[in-house]
């Protein structure tokens, strides 16, 4: 955890959170007998974290002398853990009280998957500034499908589209790309096209004219929700939902492998 931003640290006790993030960002923390739990370098060992300038400088064993200088805050009783992820949200649509709530938990890091750029761009600025308190946020902006089926979602009727689109999209600030399942196959191929030649993934649902493992062979980065998976050329076997999940044994047994 030496030399990541601190906001993507956290401290929690209970229901009791100590945000490191609402310090003056050049203050020296020196924070004594946190419980450290990180996956990556084992749980459960004693630490002094050194705070510099808003960052980790450093973590020292309990045993370790405390270093001189610096404001020294007792953390014995709260827990030191890497910053968490929501992977899937739609931000602009929760007003100020979500991205707080994300951070007072843990989440440190969201995934926006469907939204307007006006709004989102906004929210990042706020957060940006330390006018609101909430993640570090990477967007896809509108999702793109071939048909409009969302307040947040753009069409893309055409192949030779889809590079056009998906520029605007990087210039207007996109992360990553967002396709859904009223995609047209030809677009789909165009978009993963395009959004590899600009530097970006392409996530989100599998279009019905698509093979989900076809999809994933041809670069797609994921498939969201576990029903997502179904979604593809499976669901458009059948004239609805109903029929698809009563045929769902078959396919388990012939299938899924």
């Amino acid at each position: 955890m030496q030399g990541v931003g601190i906001h993507r640290a956290i401290l929690i006790a209970g229901l009791c959170v100590t945000i490191i993030a609402a310090r003056p960002p050049d203050e020296r923390l020196v924070l004594v007998g946190a419980t450290l739990r990180d996956p990556a370098v084992g749980s459960g060992s004693v630490v002094t974290v050194v705070v510099q300038a808003g960052r980790i400088e450093r973590i020292l064993g309990d045993e370790s002398p405390i270093p001189e200088g610096g404001t020294r805050i007792d953390a014995k009783g709260l827990y030191l853990i890497p910053g968490l992820w929501d992977l899937h949200s739609h931000l602009w649509q929760t007003g100020d009280a979500y991205p707080r709530l994300l951070v007072a938990h843990g989440v440190t890091g969201a995934r926006d998957l469907g939204g307007r750029f006006e709004e989102l761009g906004a929210l990042k600025k706020r957060i940006a500034s330390g006018e609101l308190l909430g993640p570090r946020i990477v967007m896809t902006g509108p999702t793109l499908n071939g048909a409009p089926n969302g307040a947040h979602h753009r069409v893309v009727e055409k192949p030779e589209d889809a590079a056009g689109v998906v520029a605007e999209m990087k210039a207007a600030g996109a992360d990553l790309l967002k396709t859904h399942n009223a995609t047209d196959r030809e677009v789909y191929f165009a978009l993963l096209e395009a959004a590899t030649k600009n530097g970006l993934r392409l996530v989100g649902h599998v279009p019905t004219g698509v093979d989900p493992l076809e999809a994933c062979r041809a670069g797609q980065a994921s498939i969201e929700h576990i029903a997502t998976i179904f979604e593809g050329t499976y669901m458009a076997r059948f004239p609805g939902e109903l029929q698809a999940f009563q045929a769902m044994p078959t396919w388990m047994e012939e299938e899924a492998d």
